[in-house]
């Protein structure tokens, strides 16, 4: 944001007091000097957050959308955008070490979810 890669924040949280809350969340209750948008998709999932980040695009006029997740979801993130956003998007992953035990749980989790895309939520919201 201090860069200028964007004009708008899209935080993708639920609004109450849990950990990664809203509530919770300093970026979402504190005045950043450009909006913000803390709002919880529906359904709470991938495939539910690039429909929300679609509806807040048509709502708002934006063109791109540069998305920031983890490294293990960027593909299934990449997956949705291009199949149910229309705008241009850049999926981005800030640099991270996984424990041996976290990488195993995101693989086996990461391909369930693959699953799941492809053969339960192959639409869009």
């Amino acid at each position: 944001m201090e860069s200028g890669h964007a004009a708008n924040l899209v935080v993708s949280t639920n609004s109450g007091h849990e950990r990664f809350g809203a509530r919770n969340l300093q970026t979402c209750r504190v005045d950043q000097g450009y909006p913000v948008h803390c709002e919880q998709s529906a359904p709470f999932t991938t495939q539910g957050e690039v429909g929300l980040l679609q509806r807040l695009s048509e709502e708002n006029g934006w063109h791109k959308a540069i998305v920031i997740t983890s490294k293990t979801h960027a593909t299934r993130a990449s997956l949705y955008i291009g199949r149910c956003y229309d705008r241009e998007a850049d999926v981005i992953w800030p640099s991270e070490r996984l424990s041996v035990l976290r990488g195993v749980e995101e693989y086996f989790y990461q391909s369930a979810a693959f699953v799941k895309a492809f053969a339960v939520t192959n639409d869009c919201v």
